[in-house]
């Protein structure tokens, strides 16, 4: 008699859960966004479009976010997540390097393809006129100064920044740098070589921050 071989699935397939289900469709829906408002701006994007791009109804844009205010504030504070991400994987020995380490991590992100880089900077210059939206920002600003005011600090510490550096005002200095420097980046990628713009920054940053001798005048 022959003995027929159990037939066992090579793989079982797993129906996806409601939670997962709707992970994936708020995912696919803030990443279009963050698409069109980098290649578009927020004004020119609609809800229908986000639900289009990302193979999706505008229903389904209204049911996860409800208005496109409560989605732009979503993606701002996942385009944050990710710079503070970046922020917490800088590993380096004194505060002056720290400093110079988030400089290049702000300055990557923005220059990254990914668009949640153009997408944040796009959403800070709506949040100008758009009072909705500057609490979200100012957060972010919040956030980023405290990083460069906990590097000071440490470079006070270690030695590596010169304890006449106040670390509220620079912090301030540094954060309107690097947003200055994001927007030029953003209207016109290729004006500078990002190679010789981060020595330079460095250069400066360095100068400002490292302890030095100081002037005969100031010495008398």
């Amino acid at each position: 008699m022959d003995v027929h071989p159990k037939v066992i699935p090579s793989k079982v397939s797993r129906r996806r859960t409601q939670v997962e289900r709707r992970a994936q469709g708020e995912k696919a829906l803030l990443d279009a966004a963050a698409e069109l408002f980098a290649a578009q701006g927020i004004v020119q994007t609609s809800l229908a479009q986000i639900g289009q791009r990302a193979g999706y109804s505008r229903g389904l844009v209204n049911h996860h976010f409800g208005t496109k205010d409560a989605l732009i504030d979503r993606l701002a504070r996942q385009c944050q997540e990710q710079f503070w991400k970046a922020f917490a994987e800088i590993d380096v020995e004194t505060g002056l390097e720290g400093i110079l380490a988030t400089i290049d991590t702000y300055l990557a992100q923005i220059v990254s393809p990914a668009p949640h880089g153009r997408a944040f900077l796009v959403m800070r210059a709506a949040a100008l006129p758009e009072a909705s939206m500057a609490p979200t920002i100012a957060e972010a600003d919040e956030r980023t100064r405290e990083v460069f005011v906990s590097w000071i600090e440490t470079g006070h510490r270690d030695g590596s920044i010169s304890r006449r550096v106040k670390a509220e005002p620079f912090a301030a200095i540094l954060l309107g740098l690097l947003h200055g420097l994001a927007a030029q980046l953003f209207v016109a990628p290729d004006a500078v070589d990002m190679g010789a713009l981060r020595s330079q920054c460095h250069d400066v940053v360095r100068a400002a921050l490292e302890e030095r001798e100081p002037r005969r005048e100031e010495r008398q």
